[in-house]
């Protein structure tokens, strides 16, 4: 019975389709018929078998047999841009084709020449003659805007220009001088947080004359003393202090 069975012949699955319920032969399909036995083998080989097809983002599926010719058709197919170079996907190669940075592009202030996008932005910024550009001599002054290819004929008469050294070693000497005022503040705030910590510490130090004075000590000799130690210690920081204000004061 089993050796009947194997022998019978089959259509390979893929050359029928279910119409309306019943299955009927598929005209495109696979014309293959076999043994039972073989059938699972001619599966594995079978160039009708429905695949989808291996591109990121395509979810076409095609008979097995059409699949090299989808996939050079196939509009997620990746493609090589002529100009940058890049791998895109062929239905995207038209955007990319506007914003390729290799693509040259009119420059858009209209002064005819051709860049590439890439250096679009710097053109515009640096070198087309009809960007409007404040005066060379606008640091010091000057409020005149003309297009880059008038610039030089104004900064030859502008009137800016005989000032130009005179400005510069004013604007010189004025940063000095707020450099030099800096750096004093700086030693100002330096010495009025010393004069802050001697001033506590000489609190600290009455606190503590004060509290050993008032505590009983007997002493069988005593010991001539022509000043006292709280005085002897506050005059030592107020003269530390005192040296430290001069400066300041001066």
């Amino acid at each position: 019975l089993i050796q009947v069975i194997d022998s019978l012949p089959v259509r390979c699955r893929w050359g029928v389709k279910c119409d309306n319920q019943c299955w009927v032969v598929d005209p495109e399909g696979c014309t293959e018929i076999s043994e039972w036995q073989n059938l699972f083998a001619h599966d594995e080989v079978c160039q009708y078998v429905p695949t989808q097809c291996p591109l990121t983002g395509c979810n076409v599926i095609v008979q097995k047999r059409k699949l090299s010719s989808h996939l050079s058709e196939c509009t997620w197919r990746i493609v090589t841009c002529p100009l940058c170079s890049s791998n895109i996907p062929f239905k995207e190669m038209e955007n990319h084709d506007k914003v390729c940075v290799k693509r040259k592009v009119i420059c858009p202030k209209g002064c005819g020449e051709l860049i590439p996008n890439l250096d679009r932005k710097e053109h515009i910024k640096n070198a087309c003659p009809e960007v409007n550009v404040p005066c060379t001599y606008n640091d010091i002054g000057c409020t005149f805007s003309v297009k880059r290819k008038h610039l030089e004929n104004h900064i030859k008469h502008c009137i800016f220009q005989p000032l130009k050294p005179f400005i510069t070693k004013m604007q010189e000497t004025i940063q000095n001088l707020s450099n030099t005022q800096r750096e004093q503040q700086q030693t100002i705030e330096k010495q009025q947080n010393e004069i802050e910590m001697l001033r506590s510490l000489v609190n600290r130090q009455e606190q503590m004359i004060t509290h050993l004075s008032k505590s009983k000590f007997e002493s069988t000799q005593p010991i001539p003393i022509t000043e006292s130690p709280k005085q002897s210690l506050t005059s030592g920081l107020l003269n530390r202090i005192y040296h430290i204000l001069d400066p300041v004061a001066q």
